[in-house]
């Protein structure tokens, strides 16, 4: 699968089977990891090669059925902050077309999923940084998605709060396919299944994530000089 953006290839020729687990992407700035995300996220077309989301081709009444069954938090996101952390998310579970008697429990657990029970009935303008971002992630995982979409999750979350997020990672793994960019790959050890690092669009390794911090490490280290010395 490729993307391009205007004339500019974004991304080259990337070719993952992901199933159930959680999946870093990791890279520097400029790597490709948000169109990557986006582009899995049904928010950006690709442009060459085939994509295929939860065993569907994203065309016609196929990518409803997706999105119906995805969550998405990407990296800058809008909050309507005259909503209630509970009217926020009964909307966005309305938006993925959950039928609604099971929107207002489906709320709740994914509050309650997230700590934000304490604060469901508080304005959002209320709201802290960080918990706005647990906000943002509730939205991705009130509808259960079966194919979940995270860029940067982790921003503005304090250590306490990342626990209980790579906790939450842990147990939706076991039956969704989660992808994750991070700038943490010191955490991948414990909480994904794998990690694949991206340079200019392309893909430079994808493998277990200690073989994939080993990787960005190698590459990290500053190369010796071949001039002669004397």
């Amino acid at each position: 699968m490729s993307v391009r953006i205007r004339r500019t290839l974004v991304i080259d020729t990337v070719d993952l089977d992901l199933g159930p687990g959680v999946h870093a992407v990791l890279g520097s700035n400029g790597s490709g990891k948000t169109t990557l995300l986006r582009t899995l996220a049904t928010a950006t077309a690709h442009s060459e090669g085939t994509l295929r989301l939860l065993d569907r081709d994203p065309v016609g009444s196929s990518l409803r059925e997706i999105r119906r069954r995805l969550g998405y938090l990407p990296q800058s996101f809008g909050l309507y902050r005259g909503y209630t952390v509970r009217e926020f998310l009964g909307y966005a579970a309305w938006l993925k077309e959950m039928p609604g008697r099971r929107i207002p429990a489906a709320v709740e657990e994914a509050a309650e999923r997230t700590g934000l029970m304490n604060r469901i009935d508080a304005k959002i303008r209320t709201l802290s940084g960080g918990t706005r971002q647990r906000v943002g992630i509730a939205q991705a995982i009130v509808n259960e998605p079966r194919l979940l979409i995270l860029d940067e999750p982790d921003v503005g979350l304090d250590a306490e709060s990342r626990a209980d997020f790579l906790s939450l990672l842990g147990y939706l793994a076991e039956a969704s396919c989660v992808v994750i960019s991070t700038h943490m790959p010191q955490e991948v050890h414990d909480a994904f299944s794998t990690a694949t690092v991206l340079d200019r669009g392309k893909v430079a390794f994808h493998g277990s994530p200690v073989e994939a911090a080993a990787y960005r490490q190698q590459s990290a280290a500053p190369r010796r000089s071949m001039r002669p010395s004397g």
